[in-house]
């Protein structure tokens, strides 16, 4: 990407050339949508956005997420019964 109009990008309908930036910055302030949708776990995981966190389908993203209160939150039982912190389930 040797455009230095990051808005450019940010507002570009080509998720194929969004996805492909080596800026993960980038990616992580454009569209959440895009984001949730995306196959780069490693993006997700690193993102600082729990509702972006939450709203995806990946069980197994959330799991390995360090973020108890994320996991408290969410509405899957199995995904909880599966979890490892028992003081976790104790909450519920």
């Amino acid at each position: 990407m040797n455009s230095d109009d990051e808005e450019l990008l940010i507002n570009s309908d080509d998720e194929e050339l969004l996805m492909n930036s080596d800026d993960e910055e980038l990616l992580m302030n454009s569209d959440e949508e895009l984001l949730t949708n995306s196959d780069d776990e490693e993006l997700l995981m690193n993102s600082d956005d729990e509702e972006l966190l939450m709203n995806s389908d990946d069980e197994e993203l959330l799991m390995n997420s360090d973020d108890e209160e994320l996991l408290t939150n969410s509405d899957d039982e199995e995904l909880l019964m599966n979890s490892d912190d028992e003081e976790l389930l104790m909450n519920q």
